[in-house]
């Protein structure tokens, strides 16, 4: 089996030269989201709860989660939005402040992206479980949502599920992750 490292070299070196920036642009300090709306069915708390999958969050989870990251931190942490929605849906999360867009133009460019991020706040797609994967960083999905953990006892990073509220170690190691 090949390990994260390898494929993400892999993945590095085919990138073609537009796609690139992916591998430039300067995530410190900030908080990558991963919002899937697409082809996602809209479905009941309970059935998303559950585990159902290939099912979208309400964006309102995502603000909230966004909200209280800040509030951990102590301050308006740069937050890059990566999603499949549109700017009206995703309108709750994109007018809070020091909040953008961005992509890469392809997702193989947005998946390298977004396993650069410092923190992800992830969906339950296979697009958020990549970027997971390649970039084993810190990582917050909603309760149901993480197919399967990425993560193994020699990544210094957490990967967590959270309902509503983000729990008491889980803020402790966000505080620590944005402290100056």
């Amino acid at each position: 089996l090949y390990d994260s490292a390898y494929v993400y070299e892999n993945l590095k070196q085919n990138l073609k030269p537009g796609n690139r920036d992916a591998l430039a642009f300067d995530f410190r300090d900030s908080v990558g989201v991963h919002i899937r709306l697409g082809d996602f069915a809209r479905v009941s708390e309970a059935e998303v709860r559950a585990g159902r999958h290939d099912s979208a969050r309400p964006v309102w989870w995502y603000r909230d989660m966004i909200c209280q990251i800040r509030k951990l931190a102590g301050r308006e942490i740069r937050v890059w939005i990566f999603s499949d929605g549109t700017e009206e849906e995703l309108k709750p999360v994109l007018s809070l402040p020091r909040t953008q867009r961005l992509t890469f133009g392809t997702s193989i460019a947005d998946i390298m992206a977004l396993s650069r991020v410092p923190l992800l706040i992830a969906s339950g797609s296979s697009f958020s479980m990549w970027a997971r994967y390649l970039g084993r960083m810190n990582c917050i999905c909603y309760t149901g949502q993480m197919k399967q953990h990425i993560l193994t006892e020699r990544d210094a990073a957490f990967e967590q599920e959270c309902g509503e509220e983000i729990d008491e170690e889980t803020g402790r190691r966000i505080r620590a992750l944005f402290e100056k």
